[in-house]
């Protein structure tokens, strides 16, 4: 007996660390790295309620019972944030069709050396109008076969500031630009916009910063707002975030620029993990642009992120 009840002890110590993270991830952010634990949310709830069934065959049956009602109020403000984000995309998405393009977003990773010619590869055989590309330099090798089935794109051009790159298949205007968001990391948003099938098309590509670099990821959503601000029409920014869709900054960044998530949030990372891995590479449109379909790559090809392509949908005003 007084073993069963040192164990119960221990476990209800640790749940007690772990709810502390749990209600952490829900709540304002107050301290470092919190950020960080708001996109990991789900997970971490799910993980609560898992450790809540052993409480519970431990004989704590009132502990188990508290450790899975924090885990099911965690999954229910998940929910809240995400049901009427989807609301909102299926609202714009009914409207009728007037074209359709896809577009393909991958963090290459900068030490996956020895992949370019696969990732290339891949790449012209998924055949996507638009290709965005982050932590782009081991592809070098294979630029040129990458630029000859795209011939317009801007970034890369040169080795020591190549992170971010955007081609297309259709030519881009003049006005498109590489641009900063912040000073820790340069170079790392591109501007530019398109005309596909006859209609013009603001393309934006960006990598933001770890979360856990104090709160360096924020301003520099603060920067991408106002520059998204700026753009008129149909609007597909996508790159890596390094935040999911349901953490503040992001939904901080999708109210104050009016942009609609995709219809799922296939997990990019850690790429073990599938779909059921955090988003936090993904892509967001403004109406009348919206994302009818998006999906994880299957095979990550030596990175530590996978890609997704989306169908970008343009649809009547």
């Amino acid at each position: 007996m007084a073993l069963r009840a040192e164990i119960r002890g221990l476990l209800t110590g640790l749940g007690l660390v772990a709810a502390a993270v749990v209600v952490a991830a829900s709540g304002p952010t107050y301290i470092p790295g919190q950020a960080l634990l708001q996109s990991l949310r789900p997970h971490l709830a799910v993980g609560l309620l898992v450790y809540a069934v052993v409480v519970l065959f431990s004989g704590a049956r009132w502990r188990a019972l508290a450790l899975a009602g924090i885990a099911a109020v965690s999954i229910a403000h998940t929910a809240w944030i995400i049901i009427p984000q989807q609301q909102a995309r299926a609202a714009v998405a009914a409207r009728p069709t007037v074209t359709q393009f896809d577009l393909l977003s991958f963090n290459v990773l900068n030490t996956n050396k020895g992949n370019s010619a696969p990732i290339v590869d891949m790449i012209l055989e998924r055949d996507a109008d638009v290709v965005i590309l982050m932590e782009a330099a081991p592809l070098l090798p294979d630029i040129e076969r990458l630029r000859t089935a795209y011939p317009y794109g801007i970034g890369c051009e040169l080795e020591a500031t190549c992170d971010t790159l955007l081609v297309s298949k259709t030519p881009l205007e003049k006005s498109s630009r590489l641009a900063d968001l912040g000073h820790i990391f340069p170079r790392r948003v591109i501007y530019a916009a398109s005309v596909i099938d006859g209609h013009r098309v603001n393309l934006v590509a960006a990598h933001l910063t770890k979360p856990y670099f104090d709160y360096f990821s924020v301003a520099e959503a603060r920067v991408l707002r106002k520059g998204l601000n700026g753009l008129e029409g149909p609007v597909v920014v996508a790159g890596d975030f390094n935040a999911a869709p349901w953490s503040r900054n992001l939904i901080r960044l999708m109210r104050n620029a009016d942009l609609l998530t995709g219809n799922a949030y296939p997990g990019t990372w850690p790429v073990e993990l599938g779909d059921l891995g955090v988003p936090i590479d993904t892509m967001f449109t403004r109406a009348p642009a919206v994302i009818t379909s998006i999906e994880g790559l299957p095979d990550p090809m030596g990175s530590n992120h996978r890609g997704i392509v989306a169908q970008i949908t343009l649809v009547e005003q």
